[in-house]
């Protein structure tokens, strides 16, 4: 129980007071970085259970696309992944507070 109040509170410091809301990670992400093969539901479901170790990953479905992403109670938005369907290739870009981008990157590269 200590230790997992200590995390959130490591994480809850870890983000700034003027943190991103979802519209603006979402207008903040790049082109994609990364692509694969596999369907959207089994990317949306890999990352999705890479993120769950860390964090409580919530999924928005749009057509031929799929947001994952984190936040503390609404707002800040710690990360954005987005898989798009591009035909026969899924794409991947990230967006994410500092201390969060690396591990959601890790995150959707190891489910490529």
């Amino acid at each position: 129980m200590r230790k997992s109040i200590t995390a959130a509170l490591a994480i809850a410091l870890a983000v700034p007071v003027s943190a991103d809301t979802l519209d603006e990670r979402v207008a903040k992400l790049p082109a994609p970085t990364m692509s694969s093969a596999k369907s959207l539901e089994a990317l949306e479901y890999c990352i999705g259970l890479a993120a769950a170790k860390s964090v409580l990953p919530v999924t928005l479905h749009g057509e031929s696309r799929v947001l994952i992403y984190a936040s503390m109670g609404g707002e800040p938005v710690l990360f954005v992944i987005s898989v798009r369907d591009e035909g026969e290739r899924r794409t991947v870009a990230v967006e994410g507070h500092s201390s969060w981008d690396g591990k959601a990157e890790n995150w959707a590269r190891g489910c490529i």
